[in-house]
């Protein structure tokens, strides 16, 4: 009896130290500088952006993560908070999670950020998918803002200009555009696309003999450095030149004001035989004179006989007198120039408003560059099972079929279930009970080229299945799946009318109650139903195509903008990026939509027995959405107001595991793309699944 309490008191002390420690890590990581306030600004007064902390100096094995109550005033932004101010104050809880080992705690922050005066707005900068957005920039009521030189960034896209709407279809022109209200400039991406260099020029001294300062076109050669054949440009006020006092080696020079007190142009024209996709060079004022002097230069393309701006120089360039290097993306035009306008209105010179340029480079999609071709087909193709049930050997594919070699790493290093995959012996071992993740990432590299990839690894039997699941514990295969749908068959039906009403619950905006979070543009609109004139009703899986299911079903239902729901009409699902919109050959629901919507549709083919391949999308597009955006709390809500309501469940948001159960046989197939250097453990009981 006496060891057994001396046993007891062991362990209760080692729990009670245990807790101490963790609770004085936590301790440690809250005791520090959280968040970075800009001059002049504080915790209950902010008028700009701040800065958050998100690795910890004392407790190395923290994660930081931060949300935002009212992303309308700050929203998070990697290390940012991108502050938008308004007509009046408003308070702003931010949340910071830390999580040490296995164990979260949470720390609330408040803090206020000021209103604007009267005559100021707020011009705010979305990275829409990228990272790295500007600060907002705070101006005058009607008065223009200096596009900012800091440009976002997106691992795999090259980055177009800022837009007035998520979906990149009206861009912001800051040479032109007046601010009257509070706005939003978002981020357009285009894909990487398989481009190759087609012209190079640096102007050497025997190209372009032309003096800037006459006013009338001529047609020049310069030499294409990638073929070593001249190249023809028509220009006005340019030349080569190569004695900057600074700058010695050769360049173009542009001088757009030839006299005290006219306003002169000065162009480069370049007439391309087949569409470019992106041009870069270097440029720079001549000197500060030069730049105060220059009121316009632009990259403009030519429709017609009508030369149109698509790019300002001027606004990258700011007030730089040292060599910025530029990328202007997403061209697909023949004809462009350069244009420029400038005068003298200090009257110090006859040439003036002069900038260079240098490294000029054009780029073609029309050849494929066949490093980054191999690099994308092997990121493409690279599929692992992710669902491991017995210990043993994980050999990973380390070369892909197109060459692109493969190295493997932990995304989380100190986590402490990395302890269950050896990278190093390339071993697998399973907990005592239970399941663990662990989250492994791909590193390929082809070339010059470097892409990765996560995959979520999730090890070991599982708790057994209990309450509303529990018959299908034990299960696999078909009988698993033909259980699953007997379980969510037992449901309420509702009238087509009330469903308005229960999805303004099951769908409500977390950061403003009382709206519903419309799918795919993610906008936030009231909540109460007015027979379809905020909000209607998007089916994911058309009506057309229900056959005998019911049109009323709720996890087939979703809020959305009227408008956006008639762009999709009856439209299959189709892979995609970025924001929603209709893609070749379907409709792309966007990277926050996506998984929700392979879940959805993998419960209606489970619940109403509806095909998917051929009918709604791809089965592997969605099985890689449901990866690539796992269910959230949001969508764990709508589960729950649904089942309240209906009277079933989504079982592929309450246990995602379910979806590799019955439909990640279809992944395994891909694996035979690869060099047999993989060997993958699959449940003898797995069969192939009719989807």
């Amino acid at each position: 009896m006496k060891k057994l309490l001396i046993a007891l008191f062991v362990f209760t002390l080692g729990f009670f130290l245990t807790a101490c420690v963790d609770k004085a890590l936590f301790e440690d990581v809250f005791s520090e500088t959280l968040i970075t306030y800009s001059s002049g600004d504080s915790i209950s007064s902010v008028t700009s952006d701040i800065t958050l902390m998100t690795e910890s100096e004392l407790v190395e094995e923290a994660t930081l993560e931060w949300e935002s109550k009212n992303p309308d005033a700050i929203r998070i932004d990697g290390d940012k908070g991108i502050v938008t101010r308004s007509s009046s104050d408003v308070e702003v809880t931010l949340i910071l999670k830390v999580t040490i080992e296995n164990t979260t705690r949470k720390k609330s922050i408040k803090l206020t950020v000021l209103a604007l005066d009267e005559n100021q707005v707020t011009v705010s900068f979305n990275a829409n998918g990228g990272t790295g957005a500007p600060s907002s920039i705070v101006v005058a009521k009607n008065s223009k803002v200096t596009q900012p030189t800091q440009v976002p960034t997106r691992e795999g896209y090259d980055f177009v200009g800022w837009f007035k709407d998520q979906n990149g279809t009206s861009a912001f022109n800051f040479a032109t555009e007046t601010i009257t209200a509070n706005i939003v400039l978002y981020a357009k991406w285009v894909e990487a696309s398989d481009e190759v260099l087609a012209y190079h020029f640096d102007f050497g001294s025997n190209n372009l003999g032309y003096s800037y300062s006459k006013n009338t076109d001529a047609t020049k050669n310069i030499k294409n450095l990638v073929t070593n054949t001249d190249f023809q440009v028509v220009v006005t006020r340019a030349a080569a030149n190569n004695n900057h006092g600074t700058y010695k080696d050769n360049f173009l020079v542009m001088s757009s004001s030839s006299k005290k007190t006219d306003t002169d142009v000065a162009y480069v024209e370049f007439s391309f035989p087949q569409a470019i996709s992106k041009m870069t060079f270097d440029a720079v004022y001549w000197s500060n004179y030069d730049a105060d002097e220059l009121t316009k230069l632009v990259l403009q393309v030519k429709n017609g006989d009508t030369w149109t701006d698509v790019f300002d120089i001027r606004a990258a360039l700011g007030g730089s007198t040292t060599y910025k290097a530029i990328t202007i993306a997403g061209l697909s035009g023949t004809e462009y120039r350069i244009y420029g306008e400038g005068n003298d209105p200090t009257g110090q010179g006859d040439n003036g408003a002069r900038v260079l340029f240098d490294n000029m480079k054009i780029f073609t999609g029309g050849t494929t560059d066949p490093a980054r071709r191999n690099l994308n087909l092997d990121l493409e193709n690279l599929n692992i099972t992710t669902r491991i049930r017995e210990a043993g050997s994980i050999l990973l594919p380390v070369v892909g079929n197109n060459g692109s070699t493969i190295a493997w790493a932990y995304k989380n290093t100190s986590s402490q279930d990395n302890s269950y995959v050896s990278l190093d012996n390339l071993t697998v071992s399973l907990p005592s009970e239970g399941m663990v993740n662990v989250i492994i990432v791909a590193t390929l590299t082809n070339g010059d080229y470097t892409r990765t990839k996560e995959f979520t690894l999730i090890i070991g039997e599982g708790a057994s299945y209990t309450d509303y699941y529990q018959s299908i514990d034990g299960l696999s295969g078909t009988a698993l799946k033909a259980e699953l749908k007997r379980i969510i068959s037992k449901m309420t039906s509702i009238s087509y009318t009330n469903t308005s009403y229960v999805l303004a619950g099951s769908d409500e905006d977390p950061s403003h109650p009382g709206n519903v979070l419309l799918v795919y543009n993610r906008g936030s609109v009231s909540g109460v139903w007015d027979e379809g004139k905020t909000w209607n009703k998007e089916h994911i899986w058309p009506q057309s195509k229900l056959g005998g299911a019911s049109k009323s079903d709720l996890f087939n239902l979703r809020p959305s903008n009227p408008s956006i729901n008639t762009q999709r009409q009856n439209d299959p699902y189709v892979d995609g990026s970025g924001s929603y919109g209709r893609k070749s050959g379907g409709w792309y629901p966007g990277d926050e939509d996506r998984g929700d919507i392979a879940r959805a549709v993998f419960y209606m083919n489970t619940r109403w027995d509806l095909k998917i391949d051929g009918n709604i999308g791809n089965l592997q597009v969605f099985i890689k959405w449901h990866n690539e955006d796992p269910v959230d709390d949001f969508e764990r809500n709508r589960n729950e107001v649904i089942y309240q309501n209906q009277g079933n469940r989504n079982p592929y948001v309450d246990h995602p595991e379910l979806v590799d159960e019955i439909y990640g046989v279809y992944q395994a197939k891909q694996v035979k793309r690869y060099q047999p250097q993989i060997i993958l453990y699959f449940d003898d009981r797995r069969r192939a699944l009719a989807a």
